[in-house]
């Protein structure tokens, strides 16, 4: 079993703003085999699932973009 996911995202607006598509599934390759083997019984099945999904997003950051200052923390070296 194995799954291929893409997916693209590009920001405009200055960086403000993002459009997201993503597809799971890609090759439609979702699928798995079960086996039970036993003296009474011999069973082997395959399922597939319809998991191909198309996602489509869109992101708008508001406020102030940029990197945050870091808390400055004082300690004291004696204690009461």
């Amino acid at each position: 079993m194995f799954l291929l996911n893409l997916g693209v995202r590009q920001d405009f607006l200055n960086q403000k703003a993002s459009l997201i598509i993503s597809v799971s599934d890609v090759l439609n390759s979702l699928k798995w085999t079960r086996e039970i083997d036993t003296p009474i019984l011999y069973e082997k099945s395959m399922s597939k699932r319809n998991s191909q999904i198309l996602s489509i997003g869109f992101s708008y950051r508001f406020g102030k973009s940029g990197k945050k200052e870091e808390a400055e923390f004082k300690f004291e070296d004696s204690i009461p």
